[in-house]
């Protein structure tokens, strides 16, 4: 470990920084003027239709309770910056994911699946 340092130490002290020629241009735009942050809203579809909300501890039943909790988190942010991901259990029926998502297509929110990849054996 010694040898190590003092080789680090040595490689350090011998290197030569130089000077560069260039010179970057100065912005006059204003530095704070950032882009708005996303919100990301997960929702966990169970293989029983069950909607796992608010970092998977609010369970809600229905399209009708996750039509109202959708609307109420697009009230809370900009429709831009607003983006819902779906998590489906890897049994749940196919059919209450695209029913989520069609709602979400008829709130006009963006949406994304999340899944996991795995590497095949093929």
């Amino acid at each position: 470990m010694d040898v190590v340092l003092i080789l680090l130490f040595g490689f350090i002290s011998i290197s030569t920084i130089r000077e560069t020629a260039v010179e970057l241009p100065e912005s006059t735009e204003d530095r704070d003027s950032r882009p708005d942050v996303e919100a990301v809203v997960a929702v966990g579809i169970l293989s029983d239709g069950t909607y796992l909300v608010d970092e998977e501890v609010v369970r809600i039943e229905g399209q009708d309770a996750l039509t109202e909790y959708l609307v109420s988190a697009q009230r809370q942010q900009p429709a831009r910056s607003l983006l819902i991901r779906f998590r489906a259990s890897y049994d749940s029926p196919v059919g209450h994911l695209m029913s989520a998502a069609a709602l979400c297509d008829s709130l006009g929110l963006r949406h994304v699946f999340q899944v996991k990849l795995v590497q095949s054996d093929v």
